[in-house]
């Protein structure tokens, strides 16, 4: 996933940001649903 953000180096930071934080929270909540 990271190097898909690195080599897609057009998005500007925030939107690297708020992808970033999407993928977190889909993490976070995929965690929780297998505990």
């Amino acid at each position: 996933l990271r190097d898909e953000m690195i080599k897609n180096g057009s998005e500007s930071p925030e939107e690297v940001q708020w992808l970033w934080n999407e993928q977190i929270a889909l993490l976070d909540a995929l965690l929780r649903a297998e505990s």
